[in-house]
Formats: C-alpha cells, structure tokens, sequence
C-alpha cells in the first residue's frame, strides 16, 4: 500500500459500506409493513423477507430468522413464485449461520416447505 493509503483491506472497506447503505433499508422496510394494506398479503412476505435479508446481511441471524418464521405462515401459497425464490436465496445466503440453532430450524422449516 502507498503512503496516506487505508490499511483496511479493500473488500473490508466495501463490506463497510455496503453495511452502511443498508442502514436506512431497515426503517424502511419496517414502515412499509406498518403502512402496507393488511390485504396485501404477498407484499407483506416479500417485505419481511426482504427485511430479513437486510439483518442476515448484517450479522444479525436471530432476528433474520424470527422476521422469516413469520413469513412463511403466509409465504406457503406462492412458494413456486418469487416468493418461494426469495426464501430459497435466504435458505442459501444463511449457510455460514447454519450452526446457530435457530438458522438451522428456520432453514429446516424453509427446506421442508419449497424443498430447497
């Protein structure tokens, strides 16, 4: 590295900003399942999937799982669409958590449902 350069490696330095862009993702996403029409109930699983997405990215597993567990009650009706697609990428991107208990059960239950 130069002088006056980071000595972050690159990849850590985009994961930062990376985590950092998905901060206001959240509320967002949280406000759009308080004001989303109660009817619209595939919208509300892509937005807790979506939302659990945005926590498993931030290392925060248990909560990515609490927010699927949630969804799949109602995800079950669509699992050959893209909600079923959206379940199997978290199914996928939740692998390094799989140790966890709770990952591992949630992962089960998302395998069990769409036969990831």
């Amino acid at each position: 590295m130069s002088a006056g350069s980071s000595t972050i490696p690159i990849d850590r330095r985009c994961q930062d900003l990376i985590l950092l862009s998905l901060r206001p993702l959240d509320p967002a996403i949280g406000r759009a399942l308080v004001l989303r029409d109660p009817s619209r109930v595939r919208n509300r699983a892509f937005d807790l999937i979506g939302l659990a997405r945005t926590h498993l990215i931030t290392s925060e597993p248990d909560r990515a799982c609490e927010l699927i567990d949630s969804a799949l009650p109602i995800a079950g009706h669509w699992a050959s669409g893209r909600v079923g697609e959206k379940l199997r990428n978290f199914h996928r991107e939740s692998k390094s958590f799989a140790t966890s208990p709770t990952v591992r059960s949630t992962r089960d239950a998302i395998r069990d449902l769409f036969s990831v």
